[in-house]
């Protein structure tokens, strides 16, 4: 059961109030961009949404800033809300079902939770899923974005593990998720290439002034060109 609401100008079809706090984290708080420093996604850019949930970034990177966004979700209950949420505001963005890590073959183990399902992951609890693969790697390839939104719920850690490529990228936001890892000194070496490939950066100077994370919450990284 799903309800249609409206916000920023943006039609949603959510489930509950989870999904109503990710279109108001994303539309109105504008979570994915930091504009006084210079962090915005451009109009013509290309954008991988790398954990699309049911599509809130792809619609308002599109909608409101100009981008075409090719989504990754492995959950089918999120991606066809994704997809039903782009057909009602007439994106020409898309959604791909699988799991977007470093394998390109074979499936991962993933587990959903109906109840919070943007937090579904390989890590948190919940239903356990088999999941197609995608290699973040051949996706960049295949249609070179200009920025990438991470946002994976643990799956970072693989994907920034095997080091994929950054050429033509200009701008990436990533959610580093330190409630399933609270190690700051491996968090500095697994953003260490990132941060070299970058011109400019915001990251939290928390990660460089502990050795364990703090706090529960996790935290967003930004790095662009």
């Amino acid at each position: 059961m799903t309800r249609l609401i409206e916000i920023g100008g943006l039609k949603f079809h959510i489930r509950n109030e989870r999904d109503m706090a990710v279109c108001q984290e994303i539309v109105l708080k504008k979570a994915y961009e930091k504009p006084r420093l210079g962090f915005k996604i451009r109009p013509g850019e290309t954008w991988l949404d790398c954990g699309c949930n049911i599509g809130v970034f792809s619609v308002w990177a599109e909608k409101a800033r100009g981008a075409k966004v090719i989504g990754f979700e492995p959950f089918k209950e999120n991606a066809e809300l994704a997809q039903k949420n782009l057909a009602e505001n007439e994106c020409r963005s898309e959604v791909k079902v699988c799991f977007i890590g470093s394998k390109n073959e074979g499936m991962t183990s993933a587990n959903f939770n109906a109840q919070t399902p943007a937090r579904s992951s390989a890590f948190s609890k919940g239903e356990q899923r088999w999941v197609k693969n995608c290699s973040i790697h051949e996706q960049i390839k295949q249609y070179k974005p200009s920025g990438l939104k991470i946002d994976i719920e643990g799956g970072e850690f693989d994907i920034l593990d095997t080091k994929f490529p950054l050429d033509g990228v200009r701008a990436l936001a990533m959610e580093y998720h330190f409630r399933f890892n609270k190690n700051c000194i491996i968090a500095r070496k697994r953003i260490e290439w990132i941060k070299n490939n970058f011109r400019y950066n915001s990251i939290p100077k928390t990660i460089y002034d502990n050795d364990v994370w703090p706090a529960w919450q996790d935290t967003m990284l930004f790095f662009w060109n």
